[in-house]
Formats: C-alpha cells, structure tokens, sequence
C-alpha cells in the first residue's frame, strides 16, 4: 500500500471511530470504558497519520 493510500485509509478509520463516538456519546448510560478505547484507538489512528504527513514533507 502506498503511503497515500494508507494516509487515505487512516481518514477513514479516524473519522470512523470520531462518529462511533459520537454515537455513543449521545447515549446515556454508554459503555465509558468503550468510548476511552475507541478514543485511544482514534489517537493512534491521528499519530500515524502524523507521522506519514511528516515522512511525505521530509522526503520532498
């Protein structure tokens, strides 16, 4: 997988888990210990996009 597409592919996951968030966010009661996973989980997602972002700026 290029790094464009990988940096593309991690959007969507990152987006994807900001909306199941929100989703539950919106639920009371919601699993809280679900929605810190999901939100470390999205943490993640954001720091390897950051780090394709720098790697693609460095190598031009």
């Amino acid at each position: 997988m290029t790094d464009d597409a990988r940096l593309a592919s991690l959007r969507t996951r990152h987006a994807s888990i900001d909306a199941e968030i929100e989703r539950l966010q919106k639920h009371p009661g919601a699993d809280e210990l679900h929605i810190a996973d999901l939100k470390k989980q999205k943490l993640v997602v954001k720091e390897e996009m950051v780090r394709l972002e720098q790697d693609e700026a460095s190598a031009d």
